[in-house]
């Protein structure tokens, strides 16, 4: 990644490490709403997407799962090279205030929403895959890594499928009533009459 997006090697300083879990002390429902806030303006979430691309955020993401606690418990030797990959790939930080580490989530969660779109519709253009999910046979294992199969085929079901007309709300009670009616020995049309009054 760092040969893919060009990154100019860094080598963490002490200050790197201090805004790190400063940073990581700020997660929390209030900053994490800022920055959903944040990435859902069209304009910021393109220039964040830009920096930090759905690959990287992806990796940021299990990174952030294992390595705070392998860094500060010393586990499997993690260290200094942990440390210059993390901002290495992160760097230049331009969040515009909002705590790297809740920006980091709410820009991978809608990347993610924007990967399964773009799921949805390749299986629903190509033949062949919306053939295999119509007939539940299997696809490539990189569609359901981010949105489970039966998920896949009852979007791709939806759209190729017209809507089906439902019957208008609370006409639910007055076909109960019909069917009580008719019970009794009214005929259809007087029994529905009589529940519509």
């Amino acid at each position: 990644m760092i040969e893919k997006f060009k990154k100019v090697p860094h080598t963490a300083t002490r200050e790197d490490v201090r805004w790190f879990w400063q940073d990581m002390d700020m997660d929390d429902p209030g900053n994490y709403a800022l920055a959903k806030a944040a990435v859902a303006e069209d304009k910021r979430f393109l220039r964040w997407n830009e920096q930090y691309p759905h690959e990287l955020t992806e990796w940021l993401r299990e990174w952030y799962t294992y390595m705070p606690d392998a860094l500060s418990l010393h586990l499997d030797g993690a260290g200094q090279i942990d440390w210059n990959l993390l901002f290495t790939l992160i760097e230049p930080i331009n969040t515009a205030g909002i705590p790297f580490i809740c920006l980091r989530k709410a820009l991978n969660v809608r990347q993610n929403q924007i990967v399964r779109e773009q799921i949805y519709t390749e299986i629903t253009n190509d033949p062949i895959l919306r053939g295999k999910i119509l007939n539940c046979k299997p696809i490539p294992a990189i569609y359901t890594h981010y949105t489970p199969y039966f998920t896949i085929q009852k979007e791709v079901l939806r759209r190729i499928k017209p809507e089906v007309l439902t019957a208008p709300a609370g006409s639910r009670r007055t076909f109960l009533l019909a069917e009580k009616l008719m019970r009794k020995g009214l005929q259809l049309t007087i029994a529905l009459k009589e529940a519509q009054e």
